[in-house]
């Protein structure tokens, strides 16, 4: 069976943003801020839709779409001016699996083989 996860609270959320910003050398401020943004967000589901093989062999999770609640909470912490800008693949709703080590690639044939058994894989 799959392995169950625990939803951390707002306020285990918050700690962890902070003790990532004093890591980085940002100091309390910066996770002042991003702790700012996060309040008062709401939480949320996401639907799986379908597996797929994404840029240089990940394999991904996508999902159905993001809640309005998400595009407000990612503008806020955009706000903040703290974060890395998001790369284009990050900016849609998925969350990678599995990669290939550094300087692997699949072969066309193990590409289309993944490819089959993720189109293959029955959502509802």
């Amino acid at each position: 069976p799959p392995r169950r996860t625990r939803r951390c609270s707002e306020e285990e959320a918050v700690v962890w943003m902070a003790r990532a910003g004093m890591e980085a050398g940002r100091g309390p401020s910066s996770s002042s801020a991003i702790a700012g943004a996060l309040q008062g967000a709401s939480s949320f589901a996401l639907i799986p839709y379908k597996f797929m093989v994404s840029w240089n062999g990940v394999l991904v999770l996508v999902f159905r779409g993001f809640p309005p609640c998400v595009g407000d909470l990612k503008r806020g912490l955009d706000a903040t001016g703290l974060l890395p800008k998001e790369n284009p693949g990050s900016v849609w709703p998925k969350v990678s699996l599995g990669c290939l080590k550094d300087k692997r690639r699949l072969t066309p044939d193990d590409l289309r083989k993944l490819t089959r058994l993720c189109a293959d894989f029955p959502f509802p």
